[in-house]
């Protein structure tokens, strides 16, 4: 009796999924993003899958939406993307750059074999490794910026990301990522401290690689090296890029956002940036319903041609000032 409620429960959650990322198509209605329009000192990257996409659309525009700032967008496809998929990504971003394994620049690579082999895929045990897309993408793309957001594929905002605008005004920003909070990290803590002794660290940060602010100094290759070496001792881990960019982070002038307004799972639903692990989407009805209603207000936002308050509030501030200082300039040429 046990044994078929479970089946039936997970034939429900299976139907329930199948019907929210029905309802997630209408993403592709949505006014498409001329990410070359705009700023070219920074890009977003994805990485992304044929059963994440609907997700990944709504994530990025949720992005452009809020955030007002349009620059290039660099989308990783893990290999399972399909003709159909390109063309649906193309009707919402016509200008994103749409990459796979074979289109990163590898020559940035000789003399760090493990690297190379992690970028080609062929790193043992971590041949099928599609996050490794999320190391490599941001190094080794043609013409990425200096700066790079990155993000996953069920990462949202739901509103104007002042951490982000001021990152990108401070030339001195360093990184920035969301400090994981709860739950328990793949690795042992006995695992942990030999590879600290092996780095000469004392510890890093429990970064969530869910949202990243990155400049690209971050990537140490002599470092990442020596970090595939202790992995690839080792069985399959899966989230191996929390523990890299974590150690990256520790070794440069990182600093983690704020956990009220850059959250994991649905705590705060006052947050401003929302990662939601796939596996709470699935089981959580009211994560869902948030996504949906996400989708439905910047629906209605373009439809009635109105931006978010946030971001209308900002442009006119910015006006203010521009006024103030030209009448400010006035004043002292009379």
């Amino acid at each position: 009796m046990l044994g078929l409620t479970s089946k039936v429960t997970d034939i429900v959650r299976k139907l329930q999924m199948r019907r929210f990322l029905s309802d997630l198509t209408r993403v592709e209605m949505l006014a498409p993003v001329d990410t070359e329009a705009g700023r070219r000192d920074v890009a977003i990257g994805f990485l992304t899958c044929h059963g994440h996409l609907p997700l990944m659309m709504l994530a990025a525009k949720s992005f452009f939406h809020f955030s007002g700032i349009v620059c290039p967008m660099y989308i990783w496809n893990d290999g399972s993307l399909t003709s159909r998929d390109r063309g649906w990504i193309r009707r919402l971003f016509p200008s994103a750059l749409i990459l796979s394994r074979s289109d990163l620049d590898l020559e940035q690579l000789a003399g760090y074999p493990l690297t190379a082999s992690l970028a080609r895929g062929v790193l043992k045990p971590y041949e099928r490794y599609a996050p490794a897309l999320k190391i490599c993408g941001p190094l080794l793309s043609p013409g990425v910026p200096d700066r790079v957001i990155l993000s996953d594929s069920d990462a949202f905002f739901f509103d104007w990301p002042e951490a982000i605008v001021e990152w990108l005004d401070d030339p001195q920003g360093g990184s920035r990522y969301i400090a994981a909070w709860s739950g328990k990290d793949n690795l042992g803590e006995l695992q942990l401290k030999d590879l600290y002794r092996r780095l000469n660290i004392s510890s890093h940060p429990r970064a969530n690689s869910g949202l990243l602010l990155l400049h690209r100094h971050i990537f140490n290759l002599e470092l990442i090296e020596r970090i595939l070496e202790w992995y690839q001792e080792r069985p399959y881990i899966w989230d191996m890029e929390q523990t890299l960019y974590g150690i990256l982070m520790a070794c440069t002038n990182s600093t983690p956002l704020s956990q009220d307004e850059y959250v994991l799972c649905h705590r705060k639903y006052s947050a401003i940036c929302h990662h939601f692990f796939t596996s709470v989407i699935i089981d959580e009805p009211v994560v869902r319903m948030k996504i949906l209603n996400l989708l439905k207000y910047i629906e209605d936002s373009e439809k009635r041609n109105k931006p978010p308050v946030s971001v209308a509030q900002r442009k006119h501030e910015q006006k203010g000032q521009l006024i103030g200082r030209g009448t400010q300039q006035a004043r002292c040429s009379r």
